[in-house]
């Protein structure tokens, strides 16, 4: 025991935990006061240990989150350099590239789409282009009962809901 309590006050809790498996595998009946001793000492090193493996893995993590935030920064600051930024259409991404798009994917009638007034690309987190395209139930009165989506028509083809 003596050895076990040496390895788990030098920090080394995975040997002082080998060394307590092998003792808890042993007959302790007449040894009730060894045995709690050892139960608890095994906890605490279960617990010193999933700490530092905690520890270690944020560690490692900070580097690939930073460079994930950088890159996706600079994918940004590159769009935001390019000749359509802040115009109305990009000239390879019109707004009727994106209208053809939701009419494909959504199988509505022309008809029931149209735009907000501006047809203007945006660029979300991740430097991806879209146009806010909108539809409405043309047999509604009004759009006062919710009868309008808004959708998200990116430039890799993928439509989604505007929430």
């Amino acid at each position: 025991m003596l050895s076990v309590k040496k390895s788990n006050e030098s920090g080394d809790y995975k040997n002082s935990n080998e060394k307590l498996d092998v003792l808890l595998k042993a007959d302790l009946t007449q040894f009730a006061d060894i045995k709690n001793e050892a139960l608890k000492l095994k906890d605490f090193n279960d617990e010193s240990v999933k700490k530092e493996e905690i520890a270690q893995a944020k560690k490692e993590a900070r580097p690939k989150v930073a460079a994930e935030a950088k890159a996706r920064a600079n994918k940004v600051e590159t769009y935001r350099k390019q000749s359509w930024y802040g115009m109305d259409e990009d000239p390879s991404f019109t707004w009727d590239d994106a209208y053809n798009t939701i009419v494909k994917v959504l199988g509505k009638e022309d008809d029931t789409f149209f735009y907000n007034g501006r047809r203007e690309v945006f660029m979300d987190d991740d430097g991806r282009r879209y146009y806010s395209i909108w539809t409405e139930d043309p047999n509604a009165a009004n759009t006062a009962d919710g009868t309008i989506e808004a959708y998200l028509v990116n430039d890799d083809g993928s439509v989604e809901p505007n929430n």
